[in-house]
């Protein structure tokens, strides 16, 4: 089950039922397309209907931010739950790990994949690494056809959003793999570049104001949520129009 939020469809779906989903994907022939929106990539999408539209392309679509789970109550939506994408990532990863499957890392700093890759394949048994890639890759083309030579049957996209979303939209059938997935920053947290915050933060659902205070330059982003909210209010408020001038 899906619920719109802001224009957007989320799936509702706790961790366990989307990497269920995720290996399900992963074993259906095609390429399918994972993407993880929090209030920030919301907020694009609302003022960039080409976004929105890729968005609303996904096979898979989490919601990774308490914002987003906020934003869906806010709006008389229902969500399960927050699927952080490094979470997913992780274990999806051990899922896909007991399958044998193949995954290739591309984002990042230089270096950030190939440790990344390093430590997934130690906390998943079985896990093929079939090759990484930085993220400062000139030919976004050429970038794809490298991942298609490995035979890579998973893809953790990490370029940032929308960057991301528009790579896979536009190159993730180029790849030849059966489930991309974009993951902002998921490589340094798997890197250990990038500490997670304590548990208890994140049960509060304050980890978004924890990594602000850990990296500063997110500072300036955290302006999008009182907006984000603001447009989740309204939506609610001509939702509730409607029903009134409905005879």
């Amino acid at each position: 089950m899906k619920e719109r939020i802001l224009g957007v469809d989320v799936h509702c779906v706790t961790m366990g039922s989307a990497v269920a989903m995720g290996l399900e994907l992963l074993d259906t022939p095609g390429t399918h397309r994972c993407y993880t929106p929090n209030p920030k990539l919301l907020s694009m999408a609302r003022e960039d209907e080409g976004l929105r539209n890729i968005l609303n392309g996904a096979d898979l679509s989490l919601p990774d931010g308490v914002g987003v789970l906020l934003a869906a109550r806010l709006t008389g939506k229902s969500l399960t739950e927050r699927v952080a994408g490094a979470d997913f990532a992780l274990a999806l990863a051990k899922a896909a790990g007991e399958r044998h499957k193949s995954v290739y890392l591309l984002g990042g700093a230089p270096g950030v994949a190939e440790r990344a890759g390093e430590k997934l394949q130690k906390a998943c048994p079985g896990l093929v690494l079939a090759g990484t890639a930085d993220g400062y890759f000139a030919d976004p083309q050429a970038a794809a056809d490298r991942v298609r030579q490995t035979g890579a049957e998973l893809v953790y996209v990490c370029l940032g959003c929308p960057k991301q979303e528009r790579w896979i939209a536009r190159y993730g059938e180029r790849t030849g793999a059966g489930l991309l997935a974009g993951l902002g920053g998921t490589l340094d947290v798997l890197a250990g570049d990038i500490k997670r915050a304590p548990k208890p933060v994140q049960r509060l659902g304050l980890e978004w104001l924890w990594r602000a205070l850990c990296q500063p330059r997110r500072m300036r982003e955290l302006w999008r949520l009182p907006d984000f909210l603001a447009a989740a209010v309204r939506e609610r408020n001509e939702g509730n129009g409607r029903e009134v001038d409905r005879p």
